[in-house]
């Protein structure tokens, strides 16, 4: 997969996907399966058109996104800063000087709620008519619900919120991960045997409600089954929110300052203030237990 800088060389041939994608969720993935599904029978290339604001209570990292779309078979990825220029360019523009011009577009797939031009004047309606227009494709994504919801990056982020991990991986299509730095904790852990690694999650990234989590936790090409703390520790860097510390099963190494992954299985237990370390230890051997008999 390559990605694009505002300033690459006009394309040839392709089927580009429109959105957000900023969740990469089972309604986005549906839309990318449309395009690919497109670029092999039409022998065109496939390019995602995305957006390079990341906003707060992100649920992706860039990187991330990255990684998923690189392994999702993508040719080209495009990021399109959302700036003034951009927000003032009109629905006729965007579609004639972007899509067609830039891009080379022969097939163009969207979801069903996507808007273009200044304003959002534009809508799927009025890109299906344009695409007839001019003899290009054009393939609309119906919006998928599940339990009378519609799916969606604002949906995904209640129920991570709420702490419902079980739910949010259903409709991510996938376990919900940090990739994180492993940082220098309190070390009180190691003290009443049970260690833990401590992240260092970016800034802006939405966490599950502070609880216990059974987790997986990535290191190297190896995976270890863990339990992981979401709760409210200190900001220790300006760029960095302290949140996450995981007991992680069968594991002794000195991993300071490396990057591991985290994915959250499911929520064990909201956090509970102990009366003493005893009964926080007894607490624990219970959710060590726990896990280890049902993930």
């Amino acid at each position: 997969m390559e990605i694009l800088t505002s300033n690459f060389n006009t394309l040839q041939n392709t089927v580009i996907a429109l959105g957000k994608f900023d969740a990469l969720h089972i309604g986005h993935m549906k839309i990318i399966d449309e395009m690919k599904k497109v670029s092999k029978k039409n022998k065109l290339k496939s390019v995602i058109f995305t957006f390079d604001n990341i906003s707060e209570s992100f649920i992706v990292s860039k990187k991330e996104k990255e990684e998923i779309l690189e392994k999702s078979g993508i040719d080209y990825l495009f990021y399109q800063t959302f700036d003034k220029r951009f927000k003032d360019t009109s629905a006729k523009d965007f579609f004639n000087e972007i899509l067609l011009k830039k891009f080379n577009a022969k097939y163009v797939v969207s979801g069903d709620d996507w808007h273009f031009g200044k304003n959002k004047c534009g809508d799927v309606h009025l890109l299906e008519k344009m695409c007839q227009d001019k003899n290009v494709g054009f393939s609309i994504i119906k919006r998928l619900e599940t339990d009378g919801e519609t799916v969606s990056s604002s949906l995904i982020r209640k129920y991570i919120s709420k702490g419902n991990v079980k739910k949010t991986n259903m409709l991510l299509g996938r376990r919900l991960s940090v990739e994180a730095t492993v940082i220098y904790g309190k070390q009180l852990g190691g003290k009443i045997g049970f260690p833990t690694v401590n992240f260092a999650a970016e800034k802006g990234r939405i966490l599950p409600k502070n609880g216990v989590y059974a987790s997986y936790v990535y290191y190297g090409t190896k995976r270890y089954l863990g339990m992981t703390n979401v709760g409210d520790n200190p900001t220790v860097d300006k760029n960095i929110d302290v949140r996450i510390e995981t007991h992680i099963f069968d594991f002794n190494k000195n991993v300071y300052g490396e990057k591991m992954k985290i994915e959250f299985l499911d929520k064990i237990r909201d956090e509970i203030k102990f009366n003493d370390v005893d009964e926080l230890i007894c607490q624990l051997k219970k959710d060590k237990a726990y896990i280890k008999n049902n993930f």
